[in-house]
């Protein structure tokens, strides 16, 4: 399975992880969640990339997220 960048709006990264830690337990996929380094910004209101490695069962799951999927 690849993994799939998601950019997160800040307010939302704490729900999106507690979602990702619950989908990946329940599935028994390691998540293999990354923040590249060097996509890191000092402006507060971008949205966090994220690599996550999840496949079409999360989106099943938690649509909501789907938004974020970087295409």
């Amino acid at each position: 399975m690849p993994a799939i960048k998601l950019h997160i709006p800040t307010k939302d990264v704490f729900q999106f992880n507690d979602d990702l830690t619950a989908w990946s337990v329940a599935s028994s996929v390691d998540r293999r969640l990354m923040r590249p380094p060097q996509m890191e910004t000092t402006n507060r209101e971008s949205p966090t990339l994220y690599l996550a490695v999840v496949d079409e069962r999360f989106f099943e799951q938690y649509p909501r997220w789907r938004q974020f999927v970087e295409h």
